[in-house]
């Protein structure tokens, strides 16, 4: 039995149990035998699932038996062999090297959903008031892993750094007295299949009296007093 030696498929990592996976070149063998005993050739898989991702049917076609995550794994290299009637394997272990595409399967995550920033009143504009680099995170890879943020609500007040977009700065010099500002963020990924996703958190700014202002006395007065 002689096969030839290598070949190739892929899978996105979303793809359902059953898929059946094209390979590149299509499996073949040949056995200078005749006849269904001596002539007739199946396919085994002899290494490489260790995992047991896949299973292969007689005539060499491979089938998806469990879930694939790209995050986990990349690249499969199964180890198949073709075998004639008698069990006559062939010379060569053909390799099929199966690889996993990633698919935006995981939104964003924000490490708190709710954040409090105080802050005295007066500061001017482009101060950094919260990164939040350390506070985000996202599963997937490439570009399905990158994300940007911007207001659920838009504000006059605030926006994003322009170097990294992850921090929260104040737009506009804030209040001298004391204010509440209640912000919705989104930070939205950049996957595009299936598409974008996306999550919430809310930033509360208090903007606190500085007690930039000294006491003051009002005009002269005098005071008299009896015995």
């Amino acid at each position: 039995v002689n096969a030839i030696t290598s070949a190739t498929g892929t899978l996105r990592e979303d793809a359902v149990i059953g898929t059946t996976v094209t390979v590149t070149p299509a499996l073949a063998a040949t056995d200078a035998d005749q006849g269904l005993d001596h002539g007739t050739i199946h396919w085994e898989i002899v290494g490489g699932n260790t995992d047991g991702y896949f299973s292969m049917q007689r005539d060499g076609t491979i089938t998806l038996v469990k879930k694939l995550d790209y995050e986990t794994v990349k690249l499969i290299t199964l180890n198949v062999q073709a075998v004639d009637g008698p069990g006559k394997r062939s010379t060569v272990i053909e390799n099929v090297a199966i690889s996993v595409t990633d698919y935006n399967d995981n939104a964003p995550v924000f490490s708190a959903i709710h954040s409090t920033v105080n802050i005295l009143a007066g500061f001017t504009n482009g101060t950094d008031l919260l990164d939040f680099a350390p506070l985000l995170s996202d599963q997937d890879s490439g570009v399905n892993g990158q994300y940007a943020l911007s207001f659920g609500t838009p504000t006059a007040s605030f926006n994003f750094d322009t170097t990294t977009g992850l921090k929260l700065q104040n737009k506009i010099p804030l209040p001298v007295t004391p204010t509440q500002y209640i912000l919705e963020i989104v930070a939205t990924d950049k996957g595009t299949i299936p598409g974008p996703l996306a999550a919430t958190a809310t930033v509360t700014v208090n903007v606190l009296d500085n007690n930039l202002n000294s006491p003051t006395f009002g005009a002269d007065s005098t005071i008299t007093l009896s015995e």
